[in-house]
This record gives C-alpha cells, structure tokens and sequence, in this order.
C-alpha cells in the first residue's frame, strides 16, 4: 500500500471484493481510506467512497462500508475444497454489469475505448466501429469528418 493511495482522489469510488468480509489486506486499505476523511472535510464531493461486496455487510469489512452489494451463493461449485468459484463468477457478473452501466451512463462509446485501448486486438475493433460509426454519422447529418471532436471526460 505504501505510496499507491495517491491514485486515490476526493469524489472517487472503491469497490473491494471479499467474500467472506474478513480479509486482511482488504481490511487495511479500507481502515487507511476511512482515516483519510476529517472531520471538517465531510463534505459528500470530499467523500472517498467505500463500497463493499460480499456474502453478507455484517463482516469487518461491511462495517467499514458506505454501500456494500450482497453477492452471497448457496453454495461453491467446488464440494472438495472451499474455493470461490461460485462466488467469484458473481462477483465477476455484478461488476460487468455495474462497468457496462457507467459506460452507458457517461456516453463512453467505441472512439473512447480506442483511445484507452491504443493496441491489440479490442483496440483494432474499437478503432474499426468508432470510424464506421463516424461515417454513418456524416451521411446521416451531412457533418464534416474533419470538424468532429472526440468527447472530452
């Protein structure tokens, strides 16, 4: 941890995963993030803001929560040993949905993820819709290619 909160900035969001709400490290972070909030500085957009997900709030780490998504399963697929299988696929479910969300929300579009993905295979995709789209929006509107600005964020 030492050095990395730095990234971390009033207004913005952590998620932490942990199942069971017990893990250590996790707790940490959170314990060092939910000191860094004073007491004259608890204005909401001087806020850092904890959220949880797990089987249930009522762990270490749920207390130290602003929010906290349940992601409890009946069971993990793996009967022998107590592994996240289950658990971690609904974690991985919950947090592509609550990304797709965001990128819905703040218009985050093909041109967007082509500037943050320069390279590879997602990047050639994106570059690929983001000019097609670019195209169908000039014969539709009769705009300027040239004239187009990308979104600034």
């Amino acid at each position: 941890m030492h050095g990395d909160l730095g990234i971390i900035h009033p207004g913005d969001c952590v998620i932490a995963l942990s199942y069971s709400g017990n893990t250590e490290e996790v707790i940490r972070l959170f314990t060092v993030l939910r000191g860094m909030r004073s007491s004259e500085n608890r204005a909401l957009e001087n806020t850092v803001w904890l959220v949880g997900m797990g089987r249930t709030r009522q762990s270490p780490l749920g207390n130290l929560c602003d929010a906290w998504i349940e992601s409890a399963v009946d069971q993990e697929l793996s009967l022998s040993v107590n592994a996240p299988t289950s658990s971690s696929s609904l974690m991985l479910a919950i947090g592509d949905a609550i990304a797709i969300l965001l990128m819905n929300r703040r218009q985050f579009g093909p041109t967007d993820f082509a500037r943050n993905h320069p390279g590879g295979h997602l990047g050639i995709v994106s570059r690929q819709l983001a000019a097609q789209l670019s195209s169908d929006s000039v014969i539709k509107n009769g705009a300027n290619p040239a004239e187009t600005q990308p979104k600034a964020y």
